[in-house]
């Protein structure tokens, strides 16, 4: 529920990632009591919820973000898409401008930008099936601008998403934030600051997502440097999350490096 007090857990802990998700216990310290988070911007069509969670903040170092062991399920780097056209199998709804690009990437050649219209109310998404299994690793590249201008998606410069559907609707199927852009600099997920990105510059954002029976947990790095580890109750829809959405608002993005590994 949204606008009320609610009780949740923080843990501080300086076990790994990979160690908490794979529900290694020691070491940690508890502390419990009632915390007031703000409520994530979304439209009725996106329904999210936050009740149940926890947080696990973990120390600030580097982390790898390859996995040279995991298997790879999907990668892109769009450099075997022609200029100016979409991927296979990418879905677009778009206000001005999805396509493949040469002049800015995060490595190799090409990005794929989404430019929305500047000021206006048309956001430009770019959405594709991907592999999301029970535990995967989600990498990519993303370099948000300051080429636009703020309309009426307000809250927000660029989004990462998961959806139960990939295609070209305004609003296709179910919806789950994994990350926010705020056009204040900071990367945001369900509604708390994970850090700060800096405009015109590439920013690397790795999710390692494991689904349970009763629990979801999301670890987040930003740049190689561990930041949050958030545990949630699953939603309704959570199995059938099935497709990436890359979401521009009223600015021009570039996205690249994108890797789902097991």
């Amino acid at each position: 529920m949204y606008g009320t007090d609610r009780c949740e857990t923080v843990t501080e802990t300086v076990l790994s990632r990979r160690r908490y998700l794979a529900g290694v216990t020691g070491g940690v310290a508890t502390m419990s009591g009632c915390l007031r988070f703000s409520d994530p911007a979304e439209t009725p069509d996106e329904r999210t919820t936050t009740a149940g969670e926890a947080e696990t903040r973990t120390a600030s170092r580097p982390t790898d973000t390859a996995t040279p062991d995991a298997d790879i399920l999907y990668q892109e780097g769009f450099e075997g898409t022609p200029i100016g056209e979409l991927p296979e199998k990418w879905a677009y709804h778009t206000g001005q401008e999805a396509r493949v690009v040469s002049e800015i990437s995060a490595d190799g050649n090409k990005s794929l930008r989404l430019r929305g219209k500047s000021g206006g109310c048309n956001e430009s998404v770019a959405r594709r099936p991907i592999p999301l299994r029970d535990e995967v690793r989600l990498t990519l590249a993303v370099k948000v601008t300051s080429s636009g201008s703020i309309g009426c998606h307000d809250s927000r410069q660029a989004r990462i998403m998961v959806r139960t559907k990939a295609t070209g609707e305004i609003y296709p199927g179910n919806s789950l934030e994994l990350l926010t852009f705020t056009p204040a600099g900071d990367c945001v997920a369900r509604g708390r600051s994970l850090g700060k990105y800096t405009e015109d510059e590439w920013t690397t954002v790795t999710v390692d997502y494991r689904r349970e029976s009763q629990r979801v947990v999301q670890a987040y790095s930003i740049n190689g440097t561990e930041q949050a580890t958030i545990e949630r109750e699953p939603e309704p829809y959570e199995n059938r999350l099935s497709a990436l959405a890359l979401e521009s608002a009223e600015f021009t993005n570039y996205w690249d490096k994108i890797q789902v590994t097991e």
